[in-house]
């Protein structure tokens, strides 16, 4: 079964994913004050002022004291901050929580890095130079991850945990462009991968792989999806599991 752990920002390849993930979590009207990527953002609210009777008048310091005209205008200054501080409420309460996802979803080293006194736009700025790299180190990183995990062969047991990896793997390669998967690269190395469990799965994907209408690497759940119902299927016994007849695995429009 796949891991549902949340990404911990630690190492610089982590910091798109990880980015992405935080601000899918983060209401947008909180998103828009605390944008590491953004070059203008919206108004962080201050506390309003409790209005005073020597707001109205001066010389007047309790609401008694005040004329039935000063009365009106007090109560409609009073209207106005108990609006503007449910408004502020809201806000903080957004930001706060914005704090404590960024604070538990980093590492221990980048959790050193922040300041108590400092804003969530203010963490995530200090994050993301300590964090990002040049797009190129990145791409290298993601390309050797992906070449580790087709160079595994899993068994029939496992291939479910496999394909989760491979998931992962493929949606990283397909952010950054990586040229591994690219020219139907992704279904020949899975026909590959594939193979030992099913020699009819790594003739489709070898065929597949030529075919620009369905070698497209953004297909990939679509395949690992077809590979998972071959997976769950019920075999006769002593079949080999995923090692089903030609016509029960794909057609040529499913792959």
């Amino acid at each position: 079964m796949a891991s549902n752990t949340p990404l911990i920002l630690d190492k610089p390849e982590d910091w798109s994913i990880w980015i992405d993930d935080i601000q899918g979590l983060i209401p947008q009207n909180i998103w828009k004050l605390i944008d590491p990527d953004a070059e203008t953002h919206g108004n962080i609210l201050q506390d309003p002022d409790f209005p005073e009777p020597n707001n109205v008048n001066e010389l007047k310091t309790t609401y008694p004291e005040l004329s039935t005209a000063e009365r009106t205008v007090y109560d409609q200054m009073f209207k106005y901050y108990q609006a503007a501080l449910e408004k502020y409420k809201r806000q903080d309460k957004g930001l706060q929580e914005a704090r404590t996802l960024i604070k538990s979803r980093i590492s221990n080293a980048k959790n050193a890095l922040l300041k108590g006194n400092e804003s969530p736009r203010e963490w995530l700025a200090t994050l993301k130079r300590a964090t990002t790299v040049s797009e190129g180190f990145v791409s290298q990183r993601i390309a050797n991850k992906y070449q580790e995990i087709i160079r595994k062969t899993p068994t029939n047991m496992s291939i479910g945990v496999w394909l989760a990896t491979w998931e992962k793997a493929m949606t990283e390669g397909i952010k950054h462009n990586i040229p591994e998967i690219t020219a139907g690269r992704w279904l020949r190395d899975l026909a590959n991968v594939m193979r030992p469990l099913s020699e009819a799965l790594y003739v489709k994907f070898i065929n597949g792989s030529t075919n620009d209408a369905k070698n497209n690497p953004e297909r990939f759940l679509e395949v690992s999806a077809k590979i998972r119902e071959i997976i769950r299927s019920d075999l006769p016994k002593g079949r080999l599991r995923g090692e089903l007849p030609l016509p029960l695995i794909l057609t040529d429009n499913q792959l």
